[in-house]
């Protein structure tokens, strides 16, 4: 696949998202009109935001390096999946679980560099020693189901965007209908990675994704 018809997939993914966050913007309005008792202004991203205030620098990692190379990692991997994608699936998730019970005392930008060359060093180990052949078999299988994984992916990482909204999971109507931009984004990172077939490609949506309401809460911080 030349690069000209993986830009054209980058822009129609991109062009796709921001279409159905138009239209989620105006189901939302609807909703309030018609539903004022879901009350969805009850749910904030009130620690994201004071994150993002207090410490911008951190932040900007976090959201636009860290956060959607590991997540791409942890929910893309799957779709359409090379020798290395598999690898990445196997060592992102032990190193997710393992970020959640660093203490939060530890220099922020020390447990960064800690969790980097973790996955990376992960990432080379499980590489060598899955084997070749089982690996064509196992990619075969996951690309003759890759509709199924795309959709279920994409539904979980939404689910795990829940944790913005409130400490503990819960799910409710109100939540579902505040984490549907997710699901929407989930489907829009899977489309086209199994378009490009390359992680990079969904990894740089991602970062745009995020970087557009990470620019408007940090305009409207200092306004």
């Amino acid at each position: 696949m030349t690069s000209k018809y993986k830009q054209h997939h980058f822009t129609k993914s991109l062009s796709l998202l921001l279409l159905l966050y138009a239209i989620y913007a105006l189901a939302i309005l609807i909703i309030n009109t018609i539903y004022p008792e879901i009350e969805l202004a009850s749910y904030k991203q009130s620690s994201l935001m004071s994150f993002i205030k207090e410490s911008p620098l951190q932040a900007f990692l976090m959201i636009l390096v860290v956060g959607p190379v590991l997540e791409e990692m942890l929910f893309r991997s799957l779709l359409k999946p090379s020798h290395y994608d598999l690898a990445y699936f196997v060592s992102s998730w032990p190193v997710f679980i393992a970020s959640q019970y660093i203490p939060n005392e530890i220099n922020p930008f020390l447990r960064i560099i800690f969790l980097v060359i973790l996955l990376a060093s992960m990432i080379y180990i499980v590489s060598q020693l899955i084997p070749p052949l089982k690996a064509r078999r196992i990619r075969a299988w996951l690309s003759k189901y890759v509709s199924v994984i795309w959709c279920i992916s994409s539904l979980i990482f939404g689910l795990f965007h829940i944790t913005n909204y409130v400490t503990d999971f819960i799910f409710n109507i109100p939540l579902l209908i505040l984490i549907m931009p997710r699901v929407f984004a989930g489907f829009a990172f899977g489309y086209l990675k199994i378009k490009n077939q390359k992680l990079e490609w969904s990894i740089a949506l991602h970062i745009i994704n995020n970087l557009i309401p990470l620019l408007v809460i940090l305009f409207q911080s200092t306004n």
